[in-house]
């Protein structure tokens, strides 16, 4: 059963350089009870670097079968699957087989969380992580968002490649949102273990 701490409320331009995207989005997001505010903000700021039409935030982190982003078609296939934080290998596994073709992103938000995935890498002897693109998103800049936690929320986003621009309305933050190499990291982890 979910329980969900509350709702917020984002009302979001996003201006996407790099896309030639240039509008406006409204998400209302639920949050869980025992969700970390960096995990939310982690997801609300996934959400705005993947958008494009028909992108979904999934109300409820927890739900064990649904990504925490995605599209699917009108036959619910899923052309889009972006996780936050931690990745579950047997959700993460079945949704790379199962929907062959679709756009899979991760973020990670913590080094923790990257070197606790190239941990349960240990004994994969083929890529399969490879149709994923990985990114971590800084720590910092999610600290900044939990400190102006509001309900309603209206900001203002410039996407330039992987930088972004995000203004609250009291505070403007840039940050660079990396590429991650996890199969890299994952045999640097195998050579310094």
């Amino acid at each position: 059963m979910s329980f969900i701490e509350g709702f917020y409320s984002f009302n979001i331009e996003i201006s996407n350089v790099s896309n030639d995207f240039h509008g406006k989005t409204r998400v209302k997001v639920g949050r869980h009870v025992e969700e970390p505010l960096h995990h939310f903000y982690a997801r609300v700021v996934a959400y705005i670097h993947s958008y494009t039409e028909g992108l979904e935030l999934n109300s409820n982190h927890v739900h064990e079968e649904e990504p925490a982003l995605y599209i699917r078609d009108a036959l619910s296939h899923y052309k889009f699957w972006g996780e936050v934080g931690d990745p579950d290998q047997k959700k993460v596994m079945a949704g790379t087989r199962n929907h062959k073709g679709a756009v899979f992103r991760h973020y990670f938000y913590n080094a923790e969380q990257l070197s606790r995935f190239c941990s349960v890498l240990r004994g994969t002897k083929s890529n399969w992580i490879e149709p994923i693109h990985f990114y971590m998103l800084p720590a910092d800049i999610l600290d900044a968002l939990a400190e102006e936690e509001r309900s309603q929320v209206r900001w203002s986003v410039t996407l330039v490649d992987n930088n972004a621009y995000l203004s609250t309305g009291t505070t403007d933050l840039a940050f660079a949102i990396e590429d991650v190499d996890v199969w890299r990291e994952y045999q640097l982890s195998i050579g310094n273990a």
